[in-house]
């Protein structure tokens, strides 16, 4: 594996930070990246509760 390459995880199914974490949990991802996705759940959560709790995801140091 290339030590200059890392893997973040994006969109799909996950749409809370507790899916995110999940994701990283188990896979060899290191982050969360929100991009686009955020926006529409901006709409289904308040957005400043969301994105603390997003900066709470435990991410995986090399």
């Amino acid at each position: 594996m290339r030590k200059d390459i890392f893997f973040l995880c994006h969109g799909g199914p996950i749409a809370t930070p507790e899916d995110a974490q999940q994701v990283i949990d188990r896979t060899s991802c290191v982050g969360f990246v929100g991009a686009s996705s955020l926006e529409r759940l901006g709409v289904e959560a308040p957005l400043v509760d969301l994105t603390q709790r997003f900066k709470k995801i435990s991410v995986k140091r090399k």
